[in-house]
């Protein structure tokens, strides 16, 4: 049996002036997939220490999201590829988020990573 693994999407919970509030994730849950939670409300990313805190997070998520060791060894370039389309895709929504920020509209402080295999 062939096991595919996707690229990471997102599921979000937006923090608003009156706290942190959940929402209807933007994309459905799927069969198989498996979410990791991600957060950085306590971090400050306007410093370095900030953004490499979160950069060690979303590696971490990644990697347990993009698990294959029960997969063959050849499955390792297809590890490593989800595991950078993973961080790439947290880095992307959250560069989205912030521009939300300071356009003064609710902010994410929480993403979940998926795959799908």
């Amino acid at each position: 049996m062939h096991t595919t693994i996707m690229g990471a999407a997102l599921l979000l919970a937006i923090a608003t002036p009156n706290g942190v509030q959940a929402q209807t994730p933007a994309t459905q849950p799927v069969k198989g997939a498996e979410a990791v939670i991600v957060s950085y409300a306590d971090l400050d990313l306007r410093q370095p220490m900030g953004t490499r805190m979160l950069d060690h997070r979303l590696k971490t998520a990644a990697r347990r999201t993009c698990d294959t060791a029960s997969l063959p060894m050849d499955h390792y370039l297809v590890r490593h590829w989800c595991i950078r389309d993973a961080v790439a895709d947290g880095w992307a929504q959250v560069a989205a988020r912030r521009a939300d920020q300071y356009a003064g509209r609710p902010t994410v402080t929480l993403a979940a990573l998926r795959t799908r295999r």
